[in-house]
């Protein structure tokens, strides 16, 4: 990991004359204050040779590259780049190399050779090496190119490429073309400079593609071999150290004394800069953005910003107070100076003068021009009227009675003029030879109109002057005063400016605060085309006016990365396209069409690819870094993000780093927007990739989709199936109970009953007992409707399943006549009418009981039906007979010839067994001989119902 130093912007340089200039050393980040190079690359990144290493620095933070990332030496005395962006750089070693997306690369010298170039020779990414020799480049192995032979003499050949040579002579340079091993002379170029053999390696030169310079003795020698043009330049005056030159893709840069001049490709100088600063430093270049660096072998770099080469200053160091604009002459105070005056680019002083601050500087139609001075001496001393400011001074007229103290403020009526100091206000009728006291008053700042009103601005609000008293201005908050500093006219309202709470408008009798100008302490109002230039403390700053007052907007704002010497601005003036800044450090005067104040932030990614591509796992704590290339602005710019498609608006952010958590794997586009003091905005936007894991890949979520598909539609199949299954089964089951209850009617009507009754009617007519058959026959026919009613449901309630077993009981009774009786018993706690049974279930038994058991014997039986309430949800139904026992019956039907198992209990089984299945039903059927109890016969049944 390359050495890092993270400074601060602010804190960063060691910043002089008012912040125009930056210092740095190891004390902010330098490894080395012994600084041999300084380039620029096509990037825009600054990068720095030094004793310690090779230092690459972004406005922010010096990054150091040193033997331990690469470097074969960490005292490297040269850096050249080439047009793709690759550092160059030279030391004492057997190896050099470059840079290169801030990995360090190296290659060996043929036969591990130690040599120490001086300089570069670059044509379009190729590198030559100059000293003890040519040298390129060839499969990663620097080679020696075989020296020119030209005359018998020593001579300084360059091998500028493959064919041509520029040989030094005495007093002259020739360039030779080498082509199937011959020389041809192609120019003569007289120097006047000669040198003999032993300064002959003394001599520094490069090359720039087709472009040589050569610095001579006393000389700068440019060529254009390509277009055979050449340009010398003396620098005999030069008094300071060696010459330097820097050549990059865009100009040739020459350091010679105390200038730097600048050079096209087509040798016209584009640019002169003169600063006395360049003779103390060894070599200096202008970067892409204006800026002049310069270099020192033991105070490290000094940087002056653009802006400061183009912007004008005066009275440095010394507090400015006041500027004012008056007939097109601006008038500059100065503290415990002279009122000075600008005309043109000269500042000339005028013979007023004033003590301590300058409140105000003022053009009256009664008075002139004055000024207004901020001292506790008398009238006559320091407070000074001028109708000609060329002319002596002449003081005001003060009163008899009192003597105007530190005067702040002269207002003018048509019919009195208002006089504001330190501890009164005064007022003058026109006429009158002297101003007298109207009233004493601390903390005046001002005296302005307000629709045929006059009011006074002070540090505790805002006033009325009312004749010769003193009103506050409704409206305001009495327990929180306002501190008011200055007010300006804007159509039919008035602008103020608070200290510390923005600027405030009246209108009619309302206090309209502007809410984008909160915090600021407005020291100057200026109003030009709906736009207020308003001095604070927070630098100039620009608000947009609205028809919506209070949606007011700054639009624009001016630092000292602007060139203001201060951020805390007393005062400001506007002319044309000049604006003036008065501060504590001395005035600045801004060009407002300086293209520096219009120029994009060079946004960009700390990443080495244009997209970034992360597996999963790598994606829990992304973090991503970006910055704005710029030297002198960090401090002023606002950043801005959103991640598409998560995000559609712009996000603040404060740091110049994103961290991401958990992003889902997917395509994003991570967009980064800054925007700079003058709204400059720019956007960069880089690809992000988020590479799924195995199961979160594409085809395996198709995959899935796939077999969850065919899945449900399985599973779908299979309940489709199962409620096929149960439908079949349940149709089966009612077909089923259907054949059973018909069968049980079967067995309810079977053909011996029926018979039986019959004859049993006929029986009772023969006999002639018409009152008994008819009463027989009642009973039948009521049984058999019984019979056909109760199957066509499914349930019947347990009273009508008693009603019918008794009609049935009754009809057989008078069939056995004495031999059988019945005894039906029901517990009273059971409601007959709610309980539901299934429908005849309990004929067939009652049956059995009577064919089977009490049939068979000689003496009379008896049938027994009992109903008991067992629990709240429990029926039993107790069948009983003392007939010959169930298995007796059977045997008597083995003996006949017959089936054992009753027709009707096998039916009843069934049909209890698929009722049961319906879980409607909850029926449990049991058989009991009572033959195995002693002195005992019969059958009992015993069925119990869930109710």
């Amino acid at each position: 990991m390359h050495g890092r130093l993270l400074a601060i912007f602010l804190l960063l340089p060691w910043l002089l004359l008012g912040q125009q200039e930056y210092q740095f050393s190891t004390a902010n980040g330098l490894p080395s204050n012994t600084v041999y190079d300084i380039v620029q690359d096509s990037a825009g990144f600054i990068w720095i040779a030094t004793s310690k290493g090779v230092v690459k620095y972004d406005g922010t933070s010096f990054k150091t590259f040193t033997v331990k990332d690469g470097l074969p030496n960490n005292d490297t005395w040269k850096l050249e780049v080439t047009p793709n962006g690759n550092v160059w750089y030279v030391s004492k070693s057997n190896r050099q190399g470059f840079i290169a997306n801030d990995s360090v690369y190296s290659f060996p010298i043929e036969n591990n050779k130690t040599i120490s170039p001086r300089s570069f020779g670059i044509e379009n990414n190729n590198l030559v090496l100059y000293g003890g020799g040519t040298f390129d480049l060839q499969q990663g192995v620097w080679k020696r190119t075989p020296p020119a032979k030209i005359g018998e003499r020593p001579k300084l050949a360059l091998h500028i490429n493959d064919s041509i040579i520029m040989n030094n002579e005495q007093s002259h340079v020739e360039i030779y073309q080498l082509k199937n091993a011959v020389l041809k002379k192609l120019q003569r170029i007289e120097t006047t400079s000669s040198f003999d053999s032993l300064s002959i390696h003394m001599i520094s030169y490069g090359v720039y593609n087709n472009v040589i310079w050569q610095q001579l003795e006393d000389v700068l020698l440019l060529v254009d071999f390509e277009h055979s043009k050449h340009r010398i330049i003396s620098h005999k005056n030069n008094t300071s150290q060696r010459p330097f030159v820097w050549a990059n893709e865009r100009t040739i840069q020459w350091k010679v004394d105390n200038q730097l001049i600048i050079f096209n490709h087509a040798f016209e100088t584009v640019e002169t800069i003169t600063h006395n600063d360049l003779r103390a430093y060894h070599r200096a270049i202008k970067d892409s953005d204006g800026n002049l660096w310069m270099t020192s072998l033991s105070k490290g770099i000094k940087m002056i910003p653009a802006i400061s080469l183009t912007t004008s200053h005066h009275f440095e160091n010394k507090k400015v107070h006041a500027l004012r604009l008056a007939n097109d002459t601006l008038y500059v105070g100065v503290r415990n100076e002279p009122l000075y005056y600008k005309l043109q680019e000269k500042v000339f002083p005028t013979k007023l003068k004033a003590e301590g601050n300058i409140y105000d500087i003022k053009l009256t139609e009664y008075y002139g021009t004055y000024v207004l001075g901020a001292s506790h001496a008398s009238a006559k001393k320091n407070t000074l009227l001028r109708s000609d400011v060329f002319e002596d001074e002449r003081a005001l007229p003060s009163s008899k009675r009192e003597q105007p103290l530190g005067l702040i403020d002269l207002y003018e009526t048509r019919n009195t003029h208002y006089l504001l100091t330190h501890d009164h206000v005064f007022a003058r009728t026109v006429g009158d030879s002297y101003f007298e006291p109207l009233f004493p008053f601390n903390g005046g700042i001002a005296i302005t109109p307000y629709q045929d009103r006059l009011l006074l601005l002070a540090s505790d609000g805002l006033h009325l002057i009312q004749e010769d008293t003193l009103v506050p201005f409704p409206k305001q908050d009495r327990h929180r005063p306002i501190p008011y500093l200055i007010a300006t006219s804007y159509k039919d309202k008035l602008l103020l400016g608070t200290d510390g709470f923005g600027v405030h408008v009246l209108q009619g009798e309302s206090i309209i605060p502007i809410p984008a100008t909160k915090g600021l302490s407005v020291n100057r109002i200026i109003e030009r085309d709906d736009h207020l230039w308003l001095a604070t403390q927070n630098g100039v700053q620009v608000l947009k006016l609205q028809a919506d007052i209070q949606s007011s907007e700054i639009v624009d704002s001016y630092y000292q990365a602007d060139g203001i010497l201060d951020r805390n601005i007393n005062d400001i003036a506007l002319r044309d396209s000049l604006l003036f800044v008065a501060t504590d450090l001395g005035f600045s005067e801004l060009n407002l069409k300086n293209r520096n104040y219009g120029k994009e932030p060079s946004l960009y990614f700390e990443t080495h690819t244009d997209s970034l591509v992360f597996p999963y796992k790598d994606a829990e704590a992304l973090s991503i870094a970006f910055n704005t290339l710029t030297y002198t602005n960090q401090a002023n710019l606002k950043y801005y993000y959103r991640l598409s498609p998560e995000q559609q608006t712009w996000q603040s952010v404060k740091n110049q780093e994103l961290t991401f958590a958990n992003l889902a794997p997917g395509a994003y586009n991570l967009e980064i927007q800054v925007v700079d003091q003058h709204k400059n905005t720019s956007s960069r936007r880089l690809p992000l990739t988020i590479l799924p894991l195995w199961y979160q890949t594409l085809w395996f979520r198709l995959l899935l989709v796939l077999i969850t598909f065919l899945s449900l539609i399985g599973i779908g199949y299979f309940f489709y199936r199962q409620i096929k299954s149960r439908e079949q089964l349940k149709s089966a089951r009612k077909q089923k109970i259907s054949s059973l209850e018909l069968q049980a009617l079967r067995s309810q009507m079977n053909p011996h009953f029926v018979h039986n009754s019959l004859n049993a009617i006929q029986y009772f007519v023969q006999r002639n007992e018409v009152a008994l058959s008819e009463k027989y026959l009642s009973q039948f026919s009521r049984l058999i409707r019984q019979f056909f009613e109760h199957s066509r449901t499914q349930s019947i309630t347990l009273s009508e399943e008693i009603e019918l077993l008794k009609n049935y009981l009754d009809i057989e009774k008078m069939r056995f006549e004495e031999k059988m009786e019945y005894r039906i018993t029901v517990d009273p706690t059971l409601e007959t009418n709610q309980i539901k049974i299934p429908s005849m279930m309990l004929q067939p038994l009652v049956e059995n009981a009577i064919n089977h058991g009490i049939f068979h014997k000689e003496t009379q039986g008896t049938v027994t039906l009992n109903f008991k309430k067992e629990s709240e949800h429990l029926l039993t139904i107790v069948i009983e007979d003392d007939g010959i026992g169930i298995n007796e019956a059977k045997k008597l039907n083995v003996n006949f010839g017959k089936d054992p198992t009753s027709n009707s209990s096998h039916v009843l089984s069934e049909r209890i067994a698929l009722l049961q299945q319906e879980k409607r039903w909850n029926i449990h059927f049991s058989v009991e001989d009572l033959n195995k109890y002693p002195q005992k016969t019969g059958t009992r049944v015993i069925i119990t119902l869930a109710i």
